[in-house]
């Protein structure tokens, strides 16, 4: 499922992990980005800065859910995302 949001909060966690909050589908618990390595991570976390800075929203490839209504369950992490 592709939604389109908003990024509201974005943490970067002293243990390398990038969680954040979005206007839909992340907006009742923390969603990650859990790419596999720190540098993915940290390129999935420049992303997120970079839309919330110019407010613009992002699209997310969420399997785990089958509408954009839905809330995905804590710590979903996308499997890409992109600027639109």
């Amino acid at each position: 499922m592709h939604c389109t949001e908003k990024i509201s909060l974005v943490i970067y966690h002293q243990n390398g992990d990038v969680y954040f909050q979005t206007d839909s589908t992340c907006s009742n618990g923390w969603c990650q980005i859990n790419y596999g390595t720190a540098e993915k991570n940290k390129t999935g976390l420049a992303m997120l800065l970079s839309a919330k800075l110019a407010e613009r929203p992002v699209t997310f490839y969420w399997s785990g859910i089958n509408a954009c209504s839905e809330k995905n369950a804590v710590y979903a992490s996308p499997g890409y995302m992109m600027l639109p």
